[in-house]
């Protein structure tokens, strides 16, 4: 997975709390959002720092929607 190197712990943990099904969507995910931030940023010393901001919100949000959905299985 391309990330920043301190934002390891971070994302396996954001990972961690999603069922397993979606880790490695939302991996693969993190990794594209990384890349397409990273090329998108024209100053060369700007490019990391939009890159980790936009790949982090990003898990964030997903992480918190996917925790948001209640699972159809413990209905009654």
């Amino acid at each position: 997975m391309l990330h920043h190197k301190d934002d390891k712990k971070w994302i396996d943990e954001q990972l961690m709390k999603l069922p397993g099904h979606l880790r490695a969507k939302a991996s693969d995910a993190y990794s594209s959002v990384y890349a397409e931030a990273m090329s998108a940023e024209p100053e060369e010393h700007k490019k990391e720092n939009a890159a980790r901001f936009s790949a982090n919100s990003r898990l964030r949000i997903y992480v918190g929607n996917v925790l948001r959905i209640p699972d159809p299985t413990t209905r009654t």
